[in-house]
């Protein structure tokens, strides 16, 4: 095994778990790549429906208002990677 594959593993594996990898697959026209443009956005980039004011009127509403508030500021964009670019390499 190559020294650039092992460190590439030891970094992947490694003791630090500030990562998440999402696996996004399906047929073609599926919305893949419509995901993995929204997981890839800014904040400032998408747009949503959830509730922004002050008082929420129902439950829905309320949890709506809870998504948004985590949401907001603490978005950090997915690094995309696509397969077909690994293969490529």
């Amino acid at each position: 095994m190559s020294k650039y594959t092992k460190n590439s593993i030891e970094k992947l594996y490694g003791s630090d778990d500030d990562f998440i990898l999402i696996g996004v697959t399906g047929r073609t026209g599926s919305g893949c790549s419509t995901v993995a443009n929204i997981l890839n956005s800014k904040e400032e980039d998408l747009k949503h429906s959830l509730f922004q004011g002050s008082h929420p009127e129902n439950n829905e509403h309320r949890v709506e208002k809870i998504i948004f508030n985590r949401f907001k500021g603490s978005w950090k964009p997915f690094l995309l990677i696509q397969v077909r670019s690994i293969i490529t390499l």
